[in-house]
């Protein structure tokens, strides 16, 4: 709970120096907007969160039904919640892909 992928931590890791030399954007899927900029910190060094242009809170989303025993448990008690949800901003995702596209024209 309030870390990101593994796979991605150990990339960002392995590669900082290189992301640090280039034009960069994070977002991230969490419970909470009022999380987002801690959630960063935790899971990212703060020469990448600094060296980000663009940061994206999109909301989050949980399907119970795809989860295992002890994860759904987890998510259920932790999260407060009973049944899945989806709370995704796709407004948000729209603009900041529209702010990705501005950097790359």
């Amino acid at each position: 709970m309030g870390k990101i992928q593994k796979e991605v931590r150990k990339f960002c890791e392995k590669n900082e120096e290189i992301l640090l030399n280039n034009t960069l954007g994070l977002f991230m899927c969490c419970g909470s907007e009022e999380d987002f900029e801690s959630q960063l910190s935790n899971n990212f060094s703060d020469e990448i969160v600094n060296q980000a242009s663009h940061k994206g809170y999109f909301g989050y989303g949980y399907n119970l039904e795809k989860m295992n025993f002890l994860y759904k448990k987890n998510i259920k008690k932790v999260g407060n919640i009973s049944s899945s949800k989806n709370e995704i901003k796709n407004e948000a995702i729209e603009a900041y892909a529209k702010n990705v596209i501005k950097l790359v024209n």
